[in-house]
């Protein structure tokens, strides 16, 4: 016996299901919804299992799956759990894109407040933002040679400093990196650059960034005085925690970003060029005793935990 004898035409159908003629008629055309029967006068019944396959289709479409996803998943050559994870990643994508479109809006609103040449400002924002990663390492090796042209650093130190920058430049840059360089394309630079520091430095550690930089020193100058000194000696330790603070929060993440970041060539040259170390010996000592003194202190803290 038939499990689904009773036959109905498209129309009843489509009552049935809430889906319009149309859409049933392009589903079936396309070989997604294939009619149970077509009677000799060419008219299309449809059964109660055709209305289960509809309503499937329905509540994959409804999940953003396309006709090609559906047509997979009930042919079965894509399993149900593979498609709702690759749904999650793509509106995790959309996310994203409408969360990087209304902040160019925000930034290009913000900034039109400023501009008496509108569409020149936003030309440029444009252009900004859609540059490569190529371009913007490019970008970036220009403008430090440029500003370090007429230093007294050996150019053997300078090739190397350039190259590194040009090096850490990630595929996606954050807004801070293109609204830099929006503000040095419109001679804003320098301005720009001392608020940015002084706002950052203020929101981060409470204080401007010449009373930042000065206790960067000192801390520097104390790891000079006990380079000699056990990664656990209390004073070494103390210096540490001072400098692990100066970085953020005393927590396991800021102690690990710091070992992450204490051997990028960029920024052991970024200290020599600051005269936190006086020689590359004892760079590398120094450098030695705080990653071993970081590693006892990261044992010391579990992944998000305070110290006060």
């Amino acid at each position: 016996m038939e499990k689904y004898p009773k036959k109905y035409p498209i129309g009843t159908l489509a009552r049935k299901s809430g889906v319009s003629v149309k859409t049933i008629r392009y589903y079936s055309n396309m070989g997604l919804l294939p009619p149970a029967e077509v009677t000799g006068a060419g008219y299309r019944l449809y059964s109660d299992r055709e209305l289960l396959r509809l309503q499937q289709i329905t509540i994959l479409r409804f999940l953003g799956a396309s006709l090609k996803q559906v047509k997979a998943v009930l042919a079965q050559e894509l399993a149900l759990p593979d498609l709702l994870t690759a749904q999650i990643a793509a509106v995790d994508a959309e996310i994203e894109r409408w969360r990087r479109l209304r902040s160019i809006i925000t930034r290009a609103s913000e900034g039109l407040r400023h501009q008496e040449q509108p569409w020149h400002y936003l030309r440029n924002l444009m252009g900004v933002i859609k540059m490569t990663q190529e371009e913007r390492a490019q970008w970036w090796g220009e403008w430090w040679r440029k500003r370090l042209a007429d230093s007294p650093l050996p150019e053997e130190f300078v090739q190397g400093f350039v190259q590194d920058i040009q090096n850490s430049i990630t595929a996606e840059p954050t807004e801070a990196e293109e609204d830099f360089i929006l503000a040095a394309q419109e001679g804003r630079k320098e301005t720009y650059v001392a608020n940015t520091v002084e706002r950052w430095t203020k929101a981060h550690h409470h204080m401007s960034y010449d009373e930042w930089l000065t206790r960067v020193r000192e801390i520097f100058g104390r790891f000079r005085a006990l380079v000699d000194a056990a990664p656990d000696d209390p004073l070494v330790q103390a210096a540490v925690e001072e400098y692990i603070r100066l970085s953020g929060p005393l927590t396991a993440t800021t102690v690990k970003r710091l070992l992450d970041n204490i051997n990028r060539p960029v920024i052991r040259r970024m200290v020599q060029a600051a005269d936190l170390l006086d020689t590359t010996q004892q760079m590398e000592r120094v450098y030695q005793l705080i990653q071993d003194a970081l590693k006892i202190r990261l044992r010391r803290l579990s992944p998000g935990e305070t110290q006060n």
